[in-house]
């Protein structure tokens, strides 16, 4: 959340909303610590990671795949 909020102050003026940015944060924009080789997003990481059959048990109707 640090580094977010330190993101958002340097690159807010770029974008006409919150909302825009915090979409372009999470969707478009590369993150070193992730696989930035593969152009591996926030949301992207996400998607990819897998749910273990224990997670699932606790609220099945909540896990989809986007």
């Amino acid at each position: 959340m640090e580094r977010f909020h330190r993101s958002e102050e340097e690159e807010i003026g770029y974008w006409d909303t919150l909302s825009s940015y915090v979409e372009y944060y999470n969707e478009r924009r590369l993150h070193f610590s992730l696989d930035i080789k593969n152009h591996q997003t926030p949301l992207k990481a996400f998607s990819d990671k897998k749910v273990t059959e224990a997670a699932r048990k606790g609220n099945p109707a909540g896990w989809r795949r986007m």
